[in-house]
């Protein structure tokens, strides 16, 4: 392969066209799952890297007088940067049980040991739109049949869950996870007889296929600075986290674990969704390649702090990415994760061996994000027209149409440290169904509480309280939603003097306060 870096593929592809990696995958996991968990290399114990139990990994200490808790920063610009030395770790250690199973093949050994070589972790793309065709099956069912180097076998399914053994109650202090033996999406109850409901999982992961879609166009066509996509980023990506988990307001379920990102890393698809939106921050990189992490304070309000970033302190590309060593005496910074083949691998659009030139290359990935990630406006009316509808009314100039948003702006004092807002379009009478438009989510693996605390206090003492920026803004797309409503006959056209007041009478906003310990109830605000 001309020593080249090796290619992270999307999981689905990884299954139906590269069989015996895909099978390296299965087994390495699992096998990867079943290590001790009291080893610092297990599954167990890199996943609780992430946030709970808090615990202290490798001497990975934070500045004197800090107690430990997440490493993860969340709501920080450091997000992607983290998790893209979080992954290489976790993906390391995948590879090497990846490699044991194929050094076990009593047959076709070098077959089994260049896939091993050339496997990395794969990702999921869940921003694809009307027609990503839902969740695969592999990720919803508790056996799964793998042809590996020894023959086909039906195994526990490493993607389904991950089977604590055993469950530690004081690892997950107050929260209903101690109650669980394997990691939970949608559980029918709050007690260890509770199943995993893969219907609803499924439901909800078609019904935001749209908004997701819209979330990755807005954060790639729209921002304007790597700080910028970043933050927009990682509020798109808590949708898959509250997917996975369980929206309980809205059904009789409780939450699973990757609702809760205290525990969510547990989660087999925790991995597989992050090593997407680490592909996300490389296609941005890749397309913006004068955008980079400029330096933000650390406030605990509109920045979160952790245990190694508290609060007063400035985060930049120098700003170590605890507990990521690089040596004996320094962590991994963001500035030396910025490429990925650092860590040995590129993504399937990354493959910069393949152009002419650097130009060519990124020109071409600018081309792949706008056919992956379209407004999806545009493509409800292809294929409203492709089916009969007649919207040419809608369309200016033959090809063009007035493009509707919701520009959100908040304070971050007032709102919740971790919410979920929602926003929809009500029935023009009392008893018709509310139309989901989307969401917008701020989800944190600190104690919000204590973090925004901390943060009034060092602003108020630096008698800087009222001149920080305290702001938090997003941007949803409301076009196809509201092109929904002119085939259906509740709108006339896209003109302004039309939707302005239909969106007055019909469109609403919830929003609902995340909690620890979670329970079915959240305060809706």
């Amino acid at each position: 392969l001309g020593g080249h870096p090796h290619i992270r593929r999307e999981v689905r592809d990884l299954q139906a066209n590269y069989p015996d990696q895909w099978a390296l995958y299965m087994l390495g996991l699992l096998q990867f799952q079943q290590v001790d968990q009291s080893d610092p290399l297990s599954y167990y114990r890199i996943s609780g890297i992430h946030a709970r139990p808090f615990e202290l990994w490798q001497d990975a200490h934070g500045p004197p007088g800090e107690a430990i808790g997440a490493y993860c920063p969340h709501g920080s610009r450091l997000f992607l940067t983290w998790h893209r030395a979080y992954l290489a770790l976790f993906e390391q250690e995948l590879w090497s049980h990846v490699r044991s199973i194929a050094d076990q093949a009593q047959q076709d050994r070098d077959r089994w040991s260049a896939a091993a070589d050339a496997f990395r972790i794969p990702y999921w793309d869940t921003a694809l739109g009307d027609g990503d065709g839902g969740i695969p099956d592999f990720l919803m069912s508790p056996r799964w049949p793998v042809m590996g180097p020894n023959g086909t076998q039906i195994v526990d399914n490493p993607l389904f869950w991950y089977q604590f053994h055993p469950l530690v109650q004081e690892d997950f202090p107050g929260s209903p996870m101690a109650i669980y033996n394997q990691t939970m999406r949608w559980p029918t109850t709050q007690d260890a007889s509770a199943k995993p409901q893969v219907g609803l999982f499924n439901a909800w992961y078609l019904q935001d296929q749209r908004a997701r879609q819209n979330s990755m166009h807005t954060a790639f066509a729209l921002v304007t600075s790597f700080n910028e996509f970043s933050s927009n980023v990682e509020g798109s990506h808590a949708f898959i986290h509250i997917i996975t988990g369980g929206d309980a307001r809205e059904h009789n379920s409780y939450y699973g674990h990757m609702y809760d990102t205290g525990y969510s890393a547990f989660d087999p698809i925790f991995m597989l969704h992050h090593a997407n939106y680490d592909r996300y921050m490389d296609l941005y990189i890749t397309a913006n390649p004068g955008s980079w992490l400029q330096p933000e304070y650390v406030d605990g309000i509109k920045n979160f702090s952790t245990f190694w970033s508290p609060v007063g302190t400035t985060i930049d590309a120098s700003s170590g990415l605890p507990p990521f060593w690089k040596d004996e005496n320094t962590f991994y910074t963001s500035e030396d994760v910025r490429r990925t083949d650092i860590f040995g691998y590129v993504y399937p659009e990354t493959q910069y061996w393949k152009f002419a030139t650097e130009e060519k290359w990124r020109n071409d990935v600018r081309g792949t994000i706008q056919r992956l990630y379209p407004h999806s406006a545009r493509e409800t009316l292809m294929n409203a027209m492709a089916g009969g509808s007649a919207l040419t009314h809608v369309l200016e100039d033959g090809d063009t149409f007035i493009d509707w948003v919701i520009e959100i702006k908040a304070s971050a004092q007032e709102m919740p440290a971790s919410f979920n807002a929602k926003f929809f379009l009500v029935g023009g009478f009392s008893s018709d169904e509310s139309i989901p438009v989307s969401t917008w989510t701020r989800l944190t693996t600190q104690d919000p509480e204590t973090s925004a605390r901390k943060g009034r206090e060092a602003a108020v003492a630096e008698k800087r309280y009222s001149t920080i920026d305290h702001g938090l803004s997003s941007t949803l797309i409301l076009t196809s939603t509201l092109l929904e409503q002119v085939m259906a006959g509740e709108l006339e056209s896209l003109d302004s003097d039309v939707v302005v007041p239909y969106l007055q009478e019909r469109l609403r906003w919830k929003v609902y306060a995340v909690r620890r310990p979670f329970k079915r109830s959240q305060t809706e605000y």
